[in-house]
């Protein structure tokens, strides 16, 4: 089928799919503006998904960093507006990801540049560029992840031992360790083979000790209070704002070309009504219970990152596992992150679109490399924790709702509607959900805009051994 053909390929769904031995591996990627995001790499058998597979696909996915921030928009939004946008978002995302993977598979399209391909060239140039933001600024949430996990954790130890530890001196010294850290998990130019199931496996491991553990503590702590919290039902002006950051997790546009190219021919047209629908639900399900727990436990104490204000408000073990599993867990995101950014600027460099990333040369390759690694570490630090975060909520409410509602309706008109239009077929739903995309995505955006023109506060922070020492004191009484 032609690129620029709006035929069905029904081929595609006919015949029954060459078995072959050889396994191949592909790296998905989703992110939401919290922070967040998540990847997964699935280590194919080459026969073609089953439904099970493409479900847990979808799921690992689209869920990631939010885990650690539900409880912040429980906060913003209050606990029945919180479950409200949740809902409505979740409803949103399962109607989503079925007409993208039934356009997928209709234009035969395996990647979501391909699927992007009926769209007007200046669409396909501005997804570009807002992808290479987008992710440019999760990989430096994740940093920001690991950078409190080691001076909530190590910090400490290390300057209560030695106060003139060369770590404990300033956040940029701790922070240059970690740079190198982060420059040799994202190095590689592919990923494939016992590396990638490791890394799967240990990814997988660490979310569900997160989600589990997140829970636990959360109901502990809430029932343990003696204060009463003063907990908001409803605050309808920040609705626009979480909705922008959860239609990210549950949307997750990006992978959808992918999952229908590697489903068995068979199941596809049952996995577009199914896994939809059972992977949305299972992120929901986390989203609500980790959320809505974590809101009632901290209350307004409840920061972007929840992991974070369980270890310094209540630090035990638990607290302590569910920081070093959410770290884990997103130093080994890093490197989906950062790959598919350094893909994207080599084919901007090389004039031979057929030479990979794992063939350009070495020195242009560790240029790259270094390059996210020390932005991701010196941004962060530069403009302080909440500053970046308030960064990453309006680039939730700019970028990513471009990303996750404007262009899955561009992409449903040209690939669905208008082709239909054509044929004489009815596309009424699809002109509903389009409506209700960009209904929502002009709310997001406005509460993008009008967040943008708020000062942000400047922060003091105490010098990093003064914060390492008061910790210490504070867990380690006389």
């Amino acid at each position: 089928m032609r690129r620029d053909s709006f035929e069905i390929d029904t081929s595609r769904l006919r015949e029954p799919q060459r078995a072959s031995t050889e396994r191949t591996s592909f790296v998905l990627n989703a992110h939401d503006a919290a922070g967040k995001g998540s990847s997964f790499v699935y280590i194919s058998s080459g026969k073609g998904l089953s439904i099970c597979e493409a479900t847990t696909v979808i799921f690992n996915s689209g869920l990631g960093a939010t885990i650690a921030a539900v409880p912040y928009f429980a906060n913003l939004s209050g606990y029945l507006g919180f479950v409200f946008v949740t809902v409505a978002m979740a409803v949103t995302g399962v109607l989503e990801q079925q007409t993208l993977l039934r356009a997928s598979a209709d234009r035969n399209a395996k990647t979501f540049d391909e699927l992007c391909q009926p769209i007007p060239a200046w669409a396909r140039q501005m997804t570009v560029w807002c992808g290479l933001v987008y992710l440019w600024a999760c990989a430096g949430w994740y940093f920001h992840f690991v950078l409190s996990f080691v001076e909530a954790q190590l910090c400490p130890v290390l300057c209560r031992s030695s106060g003139d530890n060369f770590l404990c001196q300033s956040r940029w010294h701790l922070g240059f360790p970690i740079g190198i850290m982060l420059f040799a998990v994202s190095f590689p130019a592919e990923l494939s083979g016992s590396m990638s199931r490791a890394i799967n496996c240990t990814s997988m491991i660490a979310k569900t000790t997160a989600i589990l553990i997140a829970l636990v503590k959360g109901a502990l702590v809430w029932h343990q209070k003696t204060e009463a919290s003063e907990l908001i039902a409803w605050k309808p002006t920040a609705f626009a704002a979480v909705a922008s950051n959860m239609i990210g997790t549950f949307a997750n546009t990006g992978i959808m070309p992918q999952v229908a190219a590697d489903l068995k021919p068979s199941l596809l047209h049952r996995a577009v009504r199914i896994c939809p629908c059972s992977a949305v639900s299972l992120q929901t399900c986390v989203c609500l219970a980790v959320g809505l727990v974590g809101y009632a436990s901290l209350g307004n104490l409840v920061e972007l990152d929840a992991f974070k204000v369980y270890q310094e408000h209540y630090p035990d073990m638990m607290s302590r596992t569910i920081q070093f599993a959410g770290a884990l867990m997103m130093y080994l995101c890093y490197p989906f992150l950062v790959l598919p950014c350094k893909s994207q600027i080599w084919s901007f460099m090389t004039s031979n679109p057929e030479i990979r990333l794992s063939e350009a040369p070495f020195a242009i390759q560790v240029l790259m490399t270094s390059f996210f690694a020390v932005t991701n570490v010196v941004t962060p630090i530069l403009v302080g924790p909440k500053a970046f975060a308030n960064f990453l909520i309006i680039l939730g409410c700019t970028v990513g709702v471009w990303m996750n509602l404007f262009l899955p309706a561009l992409i449903i008109v040209h690939a669905q509607i208008l082709p239909s239009r054509s044929s004489g077929v009815s596309s009424r739903a699809s002109v509903t959900l389009v409506l209700w995309l960009c209904f929502v995505g002009v709310l997001c955006l406005i509460e993008g805009m009008v967040s943008m023109t708020k000062p942000t506060k400047k922060e003091t922070l105490l010098p990093l051994s003064e914060e390492c020492e008061r910790v210490f004191n504070a867990h380690h009484p006389k």
